[in-house]
């Protein structure tokens, strides 16, 4: 309408669609989305869990975890694998620096079992120590999704798909995965690292413009101790972050190349053929 220089206010036009067409305003309304009021009073009480796999053409997957009270990102690394066992070491190596959490939400992907496990072993049964539900419905942890593959996934997508367009990478090809995981795993994980710390100390505009971690803090020193996170649970070695190729290791995958890791790239395929090459002479 204002394209056409009509100038009319919301409402008036709400009440004619009401009038004029009352049964295709009915079926639209049934469509729209129920925006559902979110619930937590204290940090801890639920954190969210989930995986994304935006990046899982070429292997890679993020695990993450975040607190539903502060919003607070509690882990949040990019693996390449999505094995129930990383989910579980990724979320101790959180529980150890946050302290465990009364519930945990999730989906029902096998990912999740031993995170389930645990829980329940240290929370209790029948209590929902891990709440399974659609991933659609697992609202913190799908926002930072959100930011996550508009900040982080889509540089590394847009470069992958570049990649294989220009026949640089094969993503078929066992060899060209093995060396663009030794090349891009540290350069994801740096990203996602400065990610998770700008995520944690940005302002909430709602939350008199507190940071997520500010929050988390906050929330924690006002609670009475005996509410206060249990610490002293027994957890596993953490998740090793440095997973570094050692017969690729004489090339810094970090330094700059001039052209966002493809020369790296380049060096690291043409390193495994001659080893594959050698290995077949003997």
């Amino acid at each position: 309408l204002r394209g056409r220089g009509v100038r009319v206010q919301r409402w008036r036009v709400r009440e004619r669609l009401r009038i004029i067409d009352p049964v295709r305003r009915a079926l639209r309304s049934r469509r729209t989305i129920q925006h559902r009021v979110y619930d937590v009073s204290v940090p801890n009480q639920v954190w969210h869990i989930d995986t994304n796999h935006k990046l899982n053409p070429w292997g890679f997957v993020f695990h993450g975890g975040v607190d539903g009270f502060s919003r607070c990102i509690t882990y949040f690394r990019c693996c390449t694998d999505n094995r129930a066992s990383t989910s579980l070491q990724l979320f101790q190596g959180a529980v150890e620096q946050y302290g465990l959490p009364h519930r945990v939400r999730g989906d029902a992907g096998s990912e999740n079992i031993d995170v389930a496990r645990f829980m329940i072993e240290n929370r209790g049964a029948n209590r929902g120590s891990f709440m399974v539900g659609r991933s659609v419905h697992n609202q913190r942890i799908e926002r930072l999704w959100g930011e996550v593959n508009r900040v982080v996934s889509s540089y590394f997508k847009d470069l992958f798909l570049f990649m294989e367009n220009t026949v640089i990478l094969d993503s078929t090809n066992p060899l060209h995965i093995r060396a663009i995981h030794h090349v891009y795993l540290p350069r994801i994980n740096r990203s996602v690292d400065e990610f998770r710390r700008q995520w944690n100390h940005h302002s909430l505009r709602t939350m008199e413009n507190m940071s997520p971690l500010q929050l988390w803090t906050t929330g924690i020193l006002q609670l009475p101790h005996c509410q206060r996170p249990l610490t002293n649970v027994l957890v596993q070695h953490g998740y090793n972050t440095h997973q570094w190729d050692a017969e690729l290791g004489q090339i810094n995958p970090l330094h700059d190349d001039g052209n966002h890791g493809i020369e790296h790239f380049y060096l690291h395929v043409t390193s495994l053929k001659e080893t594959l090459k050698s290995s077949q002479y003997f």
